[in-house]
């Protein structure tokens, strides 16, 4: 019992080791990886407590799984093994044991990878999810005059205007604009609003709020904004001009399902009696994920810049080819109008798109590691089981080919019960994997959690698994003598 107990304990340790090694190398690589992400008090490695758990996992598991045949290795049924039809009553027995074996791998195995599925997929789906713009060769730069040299507004209107009458002049320059807030980049402006004909607010809570940003004309064909609905602004909404906006769908949506939103009014204010100037809606355009993929962004209101100007305005502009080598250009423009003045912030939308979901990235990497080594470890485990099982049945194929079975008949037979036992460990797997589903709904993005590519691919791969694993060991009894096989065993 000791030899028995010691063997299995030896193999589960050994395995934990080993996985211990590969999970330090990985931490490494990670942390080499995020160096530059993490405040230095942070620190990723392998904690003792991980450490201790991973063993003291590895040898309870060697423990139980080697006790069963420890205790049978001490109480050997001699006499059972030695009388006519033992072989019977005794393979029966261990028949029906290994076809629990083969039912309970495979719930666990189809459970184990439509959860690991499911995350893989959900990922996939945040990372490769369009913000709502297009970010390719679009560079962005904050410009902020010094209000001692600017003090008068028409004076940074004028400045802005001009800039970008030049930067759109450069060539490679496709479009050129400039926002109070960049997409999925730093800062942000919310304001509370008031909409023409709709009651006022009951309580506090009741106060709708929006995202809101100052633009210059071009700034949706800048940064790939679809315009739905009515006009883009423009030149002529100028700062004596009536007071326009354009807002997203989402805000249209939200307060004039009907379609009918070109016209409408609204002022800043939660108030009907509000001293701010109403708004007319001129346009209507796609919405934006301002704060990256993961989160849905409020409605969104798009001002004249011209009528709600400001001294720091981020200038964005569209190029023909790498953002970057339009940097100097647009700082010497700069600099030719003021030369005291600095171009900072200097970044393109890819690359804050890139930092907004460079965790989720990582995690898909890692999930994606992790679901494989699931399949792996699924795949070994039921094509172990399913091949010792056909392997134990020999004997039994020996004799019907020697009672004159042909040898399809006797492969369909193996194949046939082994599918049996793997259809219904898929089955109860399935419904375990239903309830795993709903208890990862509100972690998944963009997967629903009876996703049908991830509940038909684990138990597909897997029966075909155990069809090989089936196959190749009847196929190599059949091929030769009977007499042989009945001889082997």
């Amino acid at each position: 019992m000791r030899l028995v107990l010691t063997e299995s304990v030896v193999l589960w340790l050994t395995g934990g080791a080993l996985g211990l090694l590969i999970a330090d190398g990985a931490t490494r690589m990670i942390g080499a990886a995020l160096a530059d992400d993490l405040p230095r008090i942070y620190s990723i490695g392998l904690d003792f407590r991980v450490v201790l758990f991973t063993l003291l996992v590895a040898l309870i598991t060697g423990i139980l799984f080697g006790l069963l045949p420890a205790l049978r290795s001490v109480r050997p049924d001699l006499q059972g093994f030695l009388k006519e039809g033992s072989r019977t009553s005794t393979g029966a027995r261990r028949q029906r044991l290994r076809s629990s074996l083969v039912i309970a791998e495979v719930t666990l195995s189809v459970t184990l990878l439509v959860g690991a599925g499911l995350t893989v997929r959900s990922l996939s789906q945040m990372v490769g999810t369009s913000p709502g713009l297009d970010v390719e060769n679009v560079l962005t730069a904050d410009v902020s005059l010094p209000e001692a040299r600017y003090p008068e507004e028409s004076q940074y209107i004028s400045f802005f205007a001009g800039l970008l009458e030049e930067i759109r002049a450069l060539p490679g320059v496709l479009s050129a604009s400039s926002t109070l807030v960049v997409p999925i980049g730093p800062g942000g402006w919310q304001t509370n609003f008031y909409v023409e004909g709709t009651p006022g607010p009951e309580t506090p809570s009741d106060v709708p709020f929006t995202e809101a940003t100052a633009v210059h004309p071009d700034y949706f064909a800048t940064m790939g904004i679809p315009l739905l609905q009515g006009r883009d602004l423009s030149d002529r909404d100028e700062a004596d001009a009536p007071r326009v906006a354009v807002i997203d769908r989402t805000f249209a949506e939200q307060f004039w399902p009907e379609g009918e939103v070109i016209g409408k009014r609204l002022k800043f204010g939660s108030e009907p009696d509000s001293e701010n100037p109403w708004m007319e809606v001129v346009g209507v355009v796609g919405h934006v994920k301002l704060n990256g993929v993961r989160e849905d962004a409020l409605r969104q209101i798009y001002l004249p810049f011209s009528q709600n100007s400001s001294r720091d305005t981020y200038l964005v502009v569209k190029t023909a080819g790498d953002p970057f080598t339009f940097v100097e250009p647009i700082r010497q423009l700069v600099n030719a109008r003021d030369p005291d003045l600095p171009l900072s912030d200097i970044q393109t939308m890819l690359g804050y798109l890139s930092e907004n979901t460079r965790g989720d990235q990582l995690m898909t990497v890692l999930m994606s590691v992790f679901a494989a080594t699931a399949l792996l470890l699924a795949a070994t485990g039921i094509y172990a089981v399913m091949s010792y099982t056909t392997v134990e049945r020999l004997h039994e194929m020996g004799i019907r080919l020697a009672l004159g079975a042909r040898a399809g008949q006797v492969v369909g037979m193996v194949v046939r019960q082994g599918m049996i036992r793997v259809g219904i460990g898929a089955v109860v797997g399935l419904a375990g994997a239903v309830g795993v589903g709903q208890l990862m709904e509100s972690t998944l993005f963009g997967v629903t959690p009876l996703d049908p590519p991830t509940f038909v691919a684990a138990p597909v791969f897997l029966v075909l698994v155990a069809v090989v694993a089936t196959l190749l060991p009847a196929l190599r009894a059949t091929a030769v003598d009977p007499v042989d096989t009945l001889r082997q065993e």
